[in-house]
């Protein structure tokens, strides 16, 4: 995470999420460190792209859905050793 200059972290925005995803193919899942802001991962089984990530050395990674971007929101999801 980012430091504001005031010793408050910022989490990634949607921006850089959208910007990392960029290129990939649409419905690949994909595993993004939020601190070292660059794709681990990705793939269309989710929880090998997740276990990827976790082996890769990513404690908490953001795991997203590539979605169209004509059609989508947002990626996101989470995913994490509980499931």
């Amino acid at each position: 995470m980012r430091n504001a200059g005031n010793g408050v972290d910022m989490a990634m925005n949607i921006q850089e999420i959208y910007d990392l995803m960029d290129g990939l193919p649409i419905g690949a899942w994909v595993a993004i460190s939020t601190e070292q802001r660059r794709v681990l991962s990705y793939g269309d089984d989710a929880m090998k792209v997740f276990a990827e990530a976790k082996a890769a050395g990513e404690k908490i990674p953001f795991i997203g859905r590539v979605l169209d971007p004509e059609l989508s929101l947002a990626p996101s999801a989470w995913i994490t050793d509980d499931l």
